[in-house]
């Protein structure tokens, strides 16, 4: 019984007049019934089933006191002065002001004049407890509207060492990202098609990036952005876009290493430094069946972008016959020598080319 925990104090009356859902209760005689105390009213009318209501004194002039919440009491109801454990208050010696009703509810809604605070930070449930609102939805607003890793506009999901393993940003409107759900590859399937490059030059970290295309990208689409050729090649990070204006990509953190372009749209053997922009699938269970075959576009030089496989998935399972592969997709190998017994040219990509054959000939150099 959470009120074996309550203390009775000095204040002793009755009610003068009944009350019905009333905040105002007259007494006979209000004599040592402090502010900041409670009152307990026994009354057959009080809750049906219960003979006994508490509430706080919120104020007191002369026999009135004022109460909270609204309670309903017959006349000459025995009213008595009580302390209720409560945070912030430990004894009834504790700072009036400082101290909240302390409630045990089987069920039912809890009210106050303005928001409820945790001030340790915790809020425990016992097993299979959950919270959610009059239509059974779970729902959690974030506290404010600063974007980005920091911001109070995102909320963080934590492992049980208090670690934050993921973050969601309320700034995005929507949520598009290609979600493909369980799916089974029998056959050879390309994916990864949705790509783009930087704007020709430095790109420093930022919140945002010109693209030579944003066509194919939607906001609330996460991206890998990769350094694939020059200065910082094999440099990437995964982003979420949260506005796009023109070819204008905004992300909901800024970028943490420099990404730089040759020529925006392309990158040919005349290129120094090429990035790429692709759109990352996120799968549920994915399984790569015998015959079938998962891959990214070839390398294209036309449009700088292509060989790069960015999978987001719950599982993935490779049975016997399957193949994920990325071989001879990447930036081209050097053209191969035609004499006998001679190397090969140095590529522009990873690889160089095929040295020349006994024969006299000799094949171009395999993909990067």
């Amino acid at each position: 019984d959470v009120t074996s925990a309550f203390t009775t104090l000095n204040g002793s009356s009755t009610a003068n007049g009944a009350g019905s859902a009333a905040t105002s209760l007259i007494l006979n005689d209000a004599t040592n019934f402090d502010v900041g105390n409670y009152v307990k009213v026994d009354s057959t009318d009080c809750v049906s089933g219960v003979n006994s209501c508490y509430a706080k004194i919120t104020a007191k002039a002369s026999n009135t006191l004022t109460i909270s919440p609204a309670i309903t009491w017959a006349d000459t109801s025995t009213v008595t002065e009580v302390h209720v454990p409560e945070v912030g208050g430990t004894n009834t010696a504790s700072t009036l002001t400082n101290r909240y009703g302390r409630g045990y509810f089987i069920d039912g809604i809890a009210t106050g004049n303005g928001s409820t605070y945790y001030t340790d930070n915790s809020i425990t449930f016992g097993g299979g407890s959950k919270i959610t609102d009059s239509s059974g939805k779970l729902q959690l607003q974030a506290g404010g509207a600063t974007a980005g890793d920091g911001g109070n506009a995102s909320i963080y999901f934590l492992s049980s060492a208090g670690t934050a393993r993921a973050r969601f940003d309320t700034t995005i409107s929507t949520v598009t990202t290609t979600t493909l759900g369980d799916t089974t590859i029998s056959s050879s399937t390309t994916i990864n098609n949705t790509a783009t490059t930087p704007a020709a030059g430095s790109n420093t970290p930022s919140t945002t990036m010109t693209v030579s295309s944003a066509t194919g990208f939607s906001v609330g689409d996460q991206v890998l952005i990769a350094q694939v050729l020059g200065t910082g090649a094999g440099n990437f990070e995964r982003k979420v876009i949260s506005a796009i204006n023109g070819n204008i990509l905004t992300f909901t953190s800024a970028t943490s290493n420099t990404y730089t372009q040759t020529a925006a749209g392309a990158c040919s053997a005349s290129s120094s430094s090429c990035a790429e922009v692709v759109k990352v699938w996120f799968y549920g269970n994915l399984t790569v069946a015998s015959g079938g075959t998962l891959q990214p576009p070839t390398f294209s030089t036309s449009t700088g972008t292509g060989g790069l496989l960015v999978i987001h998935a719950t599982s993935i399972t490779v049975n016997s016959g399957g193949t994920i592969t990325t071989f001879g997709k990447g930036l081209p190998g050097g053209t191969g020598a035609t004499s006998a017994n001679v190397a090969g040219g140095n590529g522009w990509g990873p690889g160089g080319g095929v040295g020349g054959g006994p024969n006299g000939s000799a094949s171009g150099g395999s993909g990067g």
